[in-house]
């Protein structure tokens, strides 16, 4: 099963929603490929801001595991000091319906709490008497989510060049994309080996538009629109689904007109950083 914000449990548990571990995390990000037309690659990797579970997790005490879940729910034992990559017949897992993802931390044999100094106060006075069994769960990560009805669930960007706009670069919000279109086949800089990174100035503007536009169409109040990501509903469109989905996993809990460039910075991996490297690259090479 997928464990989600409801979920209650009589113990201390590393999750978004719980405040256990104070300055503990768990965040997982899913890169999806497909291996011929029989198969999918899930390449995983996520953050686990937790000594004591790692500690737990190399000492073979607790377990990882990934979870699918969507017509049917599928397990998998993960290991943890490897390269995480699970390849699943499309037969096992279609991504033609809604698919929700997870990763969660397992004791795999029974041990005591006493010596866990990252539980919030409110334990220093219990945590010698408690005890963890097999097959507790110790954390569980953000659940990462795939629309079904989406043709490109992975897919933000889509870019083209297109002689007839009247500007060098004309950004559309498209159902499924940010569809960045251009007027020459230059400005897309075919010419560079970093080519990608030289066109993240252009996903960023892309990225303020999107969110913008978001923002004013799920937003309630029109004049100072704002958005509490952990409240509103999963959007119907397949753009803002994305669009959600991606502030959902980078911890963004909401969005207004004063934090769209934060937000920007959150969901992109520090573009404009990247964007600056491949500038400091191209300089390097020319000297």
């Amino acid at each position: 099963m997928i464990y989600r914000k409801e979920a209650n449990f009589p113990y201390p548990v590393l999750s978004q929603f719980s405040l256990d571990y104070p300055e503990g995390a768990f965040h997982l990000d899913i890169d999806i490929s497909e291996l011929g037309s029989k198969s999918y690659r899930f390449a995983i990797s996520y953050e686990l801001k937790s000594p004591f579970l790692q500690n737990l997790l190399k000492k073979d005490k607790a377990e990882l595991y990934i979870v699918f879940e969507s017509k049917d729910v599928y397990f998998e034992k993960l290991d943890p000091f490897k390269d995480l990559n699970v390849d699943i017949s499309k037969e096992r897992i279609s991504l033609d319906q809604k698919t929700n993802i997870q990763i969660f931390v397992v004791a795999k044999t029974r041990f005591s709490m006493r010596n866990n100094n990252e539980l919030d106060p409110y334990y220093d006075n219990m945590k010698k008497d408690l005890y963890l069994s097999k097959g507790n769960v110790l954390a569980f990560s953000n659940v990462v989510k795939f629309n079904g009805d989406l043709k490109k669930p992975y897919q933000l960007f889509s870019m083209k060049v297109d002689k007839t706009i009247e500007s060098e670069i004309k950004i559309e919000l498209a159902q499924e994309f940010i569809q960045i279109n251009f007027k020459k086949e230059e400005y897309k800089f075919p010419k560079f080996k970093n080519k990608e990174k030289l066109r993240y100035s252009y996903a960023y503007m892309g990225l303020q538009k999107a969110l913008m536009k978001f923002l004013y169409d799920e937003g309630e109040q029109k004049e100072d629109p704002e958005i509490d990501i952990e409240e509103i509903d999963e959007p119907f469109n397949g753009l803002y689904f994305k669009l959600y989905t991606l502030m959902q996993e980078k911890n963004v809990t909401m969005l207004n007109t004063e934090n769209v460039d934060e937000v920007i910075h959150a969901v992109s991996d520090n573009i404009i950083d990247k964007y600056c490297s491949a500038i400091e690259e191209l300089d390097r090479d020319e000297s």
